[in-house]
């Protein structure tokens, strides 16, 4: 059993994009983690849903993963980050499964292809 997770990173461009452009230029870089985790709750059911649909295109099952813990996050900047909370870029994480090589390679294909 193969497992595939997805974080911010995941690409869902065109909803990000999307997402981004309603906050000012001046907003757009994450100084708290209190608006970090308001960003990630709206943004954490459209990866859900881009993951779910690669799982199905690919024979995958999605695992959902939720948001990561505030703990975790405020250990992870500590530690990794310098306190620079724009760095952290995996607070909404999904995960795919897959039962074989060629459905993980079918999966990856499947997301590098999407066109967002």
């Amino acid at each position: 059993e193969m497992c595939l997770d997805f974080g911010w990173r995941a690409r869902f461009g065109g909803l990000w994009r999307g997402a981004l452009s309603l906050a000012s230029p001046k907003s757009r870089h994450i100084s708290s983690i209190d608006q970090l985790y308001v960003q990630a709750s709206g943004m954490d059911p459209i990866l859900r849903a881009k993951a779910q649909g690669w799982a199905l295109a690919s024979g995958g099952s999605l695992r959902q993963a939720g948001l990561k813990g505030v703990g975790q996050a405020a250990e992870k900047l500590l530690r990794s980050y310098r306190e620079d909370v724009s760095r952290l870029l995996d607070v909404c994480r999904q995960s795919i499964v897959f039962e074989s090589v060629t459905d993980l390679h079918a999966g990856l294909c499947c997301i590098a292809s999407d066109p967002e």
